[in-house]
């Protein structure tokens, strides 16, 4: 009897509790957006939190010192340069890797003007710098998912025979394998231990929609969003490390630049034919980074 009397209030307060969860988690609902909204659903649901799936920007944490500006998403720390902005380093768990973004813009000289960053409402944080002539804004996200939005924009007419760009440094003794997707063009794949060889020969793939590159300890997704990009790929069998010289770059090229006469793939559909002598209007361009 006095058992039985125990199960049915323990299941009553079990009940009840359940229903003082749903109910509170309604009341907060209606103060939140439609997406936050949506996060507790998820959780009451599923039984996983917004952070360990990378949705929360709240938990992204910001360090400053005099030179560097640290952002920690989980266990991956990203490490900007003060002084222009730069992505110059990551951490994921223990394993660091020096993917840098090399200062300045790449086929032209361009000057130096700012650098700040915030916090935007979303939670997410933005570093911002400026130069002269292009990219008059190039913009670093750190989103809560802990992906790198990279956004260069600024107007600027690109003579036909011209080419400028964004490059990026990374240790290549580390690479093992590099694989890539351009428009138009099947798959690739270059594998270091495959390559007997000591030489490399630079190439360019143009239209470029993503890149892969698995290196010793981290692996790292990069994926186009502007259409009829070129990626250059440097000299990865060179073990110096030169902080101006880049072995992955980004560029927009006219159809008379020397990138489009050396390349031995088809151009990019939506660029002006050779004879064209009007100057072209450089787009945003805008790259997704995913380091794992």
């Amino acid at each position: 009897m006095l058992s039985s009397l125990a199960a049915k209030l323990t299941f009553a307060l079990t009940i009840s509790i359940v229903l003082f969860i749903h109910s509170n988690a309604d009341r907060t609902k209606n103060k939140l957006s439609p997406k936050e909204a949506n996060s507790i659903d998820l959780i009451l649901e599923k039984g996983f939190s917004t952070e360990e799936k990378g949705f929360n920007a709240e938990h992204i944490k910001v360090r400053e010192s005099t030179t560097e500006l640290h952002v920690q998403v989980g266990e991956k720390l990203f490490v900007f340069g003060k002084s222009r902005g730069t992505l110059d380093k990551v951490k994921i768990g223990m394993h660091v890797l020096t993917f840098a973004q090399v200062p300045g813009t790449e086929g032209m000289d361009s000057g130096f003007k700012t650098v700040s960053w915030k916090k935007l409402k979303d939670g997410s944080i933005q570093i911002q710098s400026a130069y002269v002539p292009w990219p008059s804004t190039l913009t670093w996200t750190v989103m809560g998912s802990g992906h790198l939005k990279m956004e260069a924009n600024g107007n600027f007419d690109l003579k036909p025979a011209a080419s400028i760009g964004l490059g990026f440094d990374f240790p290549n003794q580390e690479l093992m394998t590099l694989d890539w997707n351009a428009k138009g063009q099947v798959n690739g794949v270059w594998s270091n231990n495959q390559d007997g060889s000591d030489k490399f020969d630079p190439f360019f793939l143009p239209g470029i929609e993503r890149v892969n590159l698995k290196f010793e300890a981290v692996a790292l997704a990069i994926r186009s969003e502007t259409p009829n990009l070129i990626l250059k790929v440097g000299d990865l069998k060179n073990q110096s490390s030169i902080p101006t010289k880049s072995d992955l770059s980004f560029l927009f090229a006219g159809p008379e630049s020397s990138i489009s006469l050396l390349s031995t793939f088809d151009a990019p559909s939506g660029l002006p034919s050779a004879t064209s002598s009007k100057d072209l209007t450089v787009s945003p361009m805008v790259l997704w980074f995913d380091f794992h």
